[in-house]
């Protein structure tokens, strides 16, 4: 970048107009206490808003669930302890229909021009809605979203393979790459964040949940469930429901 350049240009007009813009791209700003001082329009609208004023010093309990929420939280405050940007990662995030929509993350740490941290820049993409602009997430799209409509049954990753034309190998390395998880964490991640769902929003018994996502024996669900999320199916609605 030419720095002498963009030194006396004012950027901020054009960062309010460019991410007002784009259609699909989800972009706030937050300051050290996890509080939003910026959202975009397309933000705005999915989370029913029409203005900034709506948002502004307000954080992610005022418009998710709060186990969602912590982990929005939890990942904001590794970027302000670690001072580094967080590229890439794979959120899914209830859409209000029963179902879960997923989402490409980017977070970037704020600075002052004494070099102290004061706040981030987070900016998600839908992965199935906008994969015609999110190249190379386009080709994985079909995968991703047959994952997330068939997670209650059996899916061997031979299958997912055989849906890009690759093998085995060569696709566990692409998905890898790209998502930076393995295809079978990414289908337990999908399995667990749907019955943390249903945890919440259903009266199912844990029995009934862990077969609705895909666990056919019950203590495997509960090992499973508690190394992802820190705590037993139980605890979570527990916890969560208080």
């Amino acid at each position: 970048m030419n720095q002498l350049f963009f030194e006396n240009i004012e950027l901020l007009p054009f960062c309010q107009d460019f991410f007002n813009n784009i259609p699909d791209l989800f972009v706030f700003g937050k300051d050290t206490d996890c509080k939003f001082t910026m959202m975009n329009n397309c933000l705005l609208s999915r989370l029913g808003k029409s203005s900034e004023s709506e948002v502004l010093g307000k954080d992610e309990f005022d418009f998710f669930q709060p186990n969602l929420a912590e982990l929005f939280q939890k990942e904001d405050r590794e970027v302000f302890e670690t001072k580094q940007n967080i590229y890439n990662r794979t959120w899914s995030v209830p859409n209000g229909q029963g179902g879960l929509d997923w989402y490409i993350s980017n977070k970037y740490v704020l600075v002052d021009r004494q070099g102290i941290i004061k706040g981030l820049i987070g900016v998600m993409r839908g992965i199935t809605k906008a994969s015609v602009i999110l190249e190379p997430y386009a080709d994985f799209s079909k995968v991703l979203t047959f994952v997330q409509e068939h997670y209650s049954r059996q899916i061997e990753v031979s299958e997912l393979a055989s849906m890009m034309n690759l093998s085995v190998s060569q696709f566990e390395r692409c998905f890898k790459a790209l998502l930076k998880i393995t295809p079978l964490k990414f289908i337990n991640k999908c399995r667990i964040d749907n019955a943390c769902e249903k945890l919440l929003s259903s009266n199912d018994t844990i029995a009934v949940i862990a077969l609705e996502c895909g666990f056919y024996d019950h203590s495997y669900f509960s090992k499973t469930f508690k190394k992802v999320m820190n705590m037993s199916p139980r605890q979570y609605r527990i916890n969560y429901l208080k």
